[in-house]
């Protein structure tokens, strides 16, 4: 049974995507008490469901927009160093095609801007490259037209495995367990403003109801923020098999002049984005036949030598993303690529809603919706590297006496591999073994994600369904092999370690069948429902 205790607490958080975690890692951080309340699970919706990027923002320099790139650089290079586990720096190239609407001077231009502001601190200098250059790194590119290539740096992270960093991170501020509770599966059904507000919940796992207290309330919503306040932009992401190649890729899509991008990540390429306007359920997202094929057929189109198609999915990302309305002449339903991303706060009496912002600056909204709701009080999170990345990166780690004593448990390869999810909470992982040799085993044929994995993630990190599991606390769900075959396994040492386990276990299977039904349509090419 979960316990949740009336308060009251000094902060609710509602909503469990990467602002409210962060807002609630920084309100323990200065000594507050906290509850944080997600609906789904932690980073269910758009904070799992992104390009997988900590973007420095290159493309906000054409719209001018310099305040939001200085400090895009400057927090991705601040959680490079909180989250060595979770981040690492990616080059990226930039084709220039003749007739392109950026030309070579305008990207050479861009890139000194954006070496200028990262202040002689970025991860690497950006540069334009001749054409010879652009080949020798991408040889598979479409040669006709090619005249030159911007080369820049950028990040590649671990969005879901990031957002509940925050969560764990806040629970380890706390001096008391009842300091910081985060309850994912726990639904805010009403909230009354007061001294101290009230807050009515239902536990969506075992169905019990819950009154709480709180003396300020933060609604961090995402795309279910009050449609006044917001614009939604769907986008949506293909995973596909790593192309062979190690350079992630900025392009231009030739129908619409958009801007996409082929981003290596965790051993395989994600592709995307689109955006389009979008008016419908956020819960009932599901990428479309139309949308694949805009993305292959010009992946294919820029990589004539490698064979593609949608047969080749191995998953797919649909998300909102929830702008800020913004009343200028550029922005608009119609114009989402000028819609600002700048976050904004809303204050009703005690109630605070926040909405808008980017990823990559989590951690600077945070700051400032505490800021507002403590004023005097200082955040802290810029201190605390975490959880996991304590070591450093895979690099610092390796050669440690840890690393060292992990690799009797579980080798070089599948001790980086977890190295690179879990940081230096590794070892915990090894100790599990090392007490149940069988948890060392692997879930499924052909995929690296062992048993101690499910347990560590039931035990530590709030999964509840097998689908935060194969989802968030790992990749299974996006493998070939694993995304069907380990459902069950993993149900298994839910049942068997969970204390918290769910009555519809078998009707999340059936949402989950059917998600991958329909991307099984799609690669089928089968009409989809």
């Amino acid at each position: 049974m979960r316990q949740i205790l009336e308060g009251p607490y000094d902060l609710a958080v509602v909503g469990g995507g990467i602002n409210g975690c962060g807002i609630a890692h920084d309100a323990c951080r200065r000594g507050k008490s906290v509850i944080l309340l997600e609906r789904e699970d932690f980073s269910y919706g758009t904070s799992s469901q992104s390009s997988k990027m900590l973007h420095g923002g290159l493309r906000y320099l054409e719209q001018f927009h310099f305040g939001l790139v200085f400090e895009a650089l400057r927090e991705r290079r601040l959680l490079l160093r909180l989250a060595p586990h979770l981040c690492r720096p990616q080059e990226f190239v930039i084709p220039i095609y003749e007739g392109d609407r950026r030309d070579p001077g305008i990207i050479r231009l861009g890139l000194m801007l954006y070496n200028l502001l990262c202040l002689g601190r970025n991860v690497g200098r950006g540069r334009l490259m001749d054409r010879a250059e652009v080949l020798t790194r991408v040889p598979e590119l479409l040669q006709d037209g090619l005249v030159a290539g911007g080369l820049y740096y950028d990040v590649v992270m671990d969005d879901a495995r990031l957002c509940l960093a925050n969560v764990l991170a806040a629970q380890e501020a706390a001096s008391t367990p009842e300091q910081m509770v985060a309850a994912n599966y726990m639904e805010v059904t009403d909230v009354r403003p007061g001294s101290p507000a009230v807050l009515q919940l239902v536990d969506r796992i075992e169905g019990r109801e819950h009154r709480i207290y709180a003396h300020q309330v933060v609604r961090a919503l995402g795309p279910w923020t009050d449609p006044e306040h917001i614009v939604r932009s769907k986008g949506v992401h293909l995973i596909l098999p790593s192309f062979p190649m190690k350079e992630g890729l900025l392009l231009t899509h030739s129908e619409d002049g958009r801007v996409f991008f082929l981003i290596p990540w965790m051993g395989r390429t994600v592709i995307g984005t689109t955006e389009t306007p979008f008016d419908g359920d956020s819960g009932e997202l599901r990428v479309e036949p139309s949308e694949a094929e805009y993305l292959i057929d010009e992946v294919r189109r820029l990589f004539p030598g490698i064979s593609i198609s949608t047969g080749d999915i191995l998953g797919t990302l649909a998300g909102v993303r929830p702008l800020a309305r913004s009343h200028s002449l550029f922005g608009g339903k119609n114009n989402l690529g000028k819609v600002s991303r700048m976050h904004r706060v809303v204050r009703d009496d005690n109630i605070l809603t926040v909405f808008g912002g980017k990823y990559t600056t989590y951690r600077a909204v945070a700051r400032d919706v505490v800021d507002k709701l403590y004023p005097g009080s200082s955040s802290m999170t810029h201190r605390f590297t975490l959880p996991g990345g304590e070591a450093g990166d895979w690099n610092s780690f390796s050669g440690s006496e840890a690393a060292r004593v992990a690799r009797q448990v579980f080798g070089t390869e599948d001790l980086e591999r977890l190295y690179r999810r879990y940081g230096s909470r590794s070892m915990q992982l090894a100790e599990l073994v090392r007490d149940d040799a069988t948890l060392g085993e692997r879930l499924v044929e052909n995929e690296p994600e062992i048993r101690a994995e499910v347990v560590y993630g039931v035990r530590h990190e709030h999964a509840i369904y097998p689908e935060d599991f194969l989802r968030r606390r790992t990749t299974l769900r996006f493998s070939e092999h694993g995304r069907r075959a380990a459902y069950d396994a993993v149900e298994a040492l839910i049942r068997e370690h969970s204390q918290v386990v769910p009555q519809d276990l078998e009707a999340a299977k059936s949402r989950y069948l059917s998600e991958l039904d329909h991307e099984d349509a799609l690669r089928s090419g089968a009409p989809t429902l």
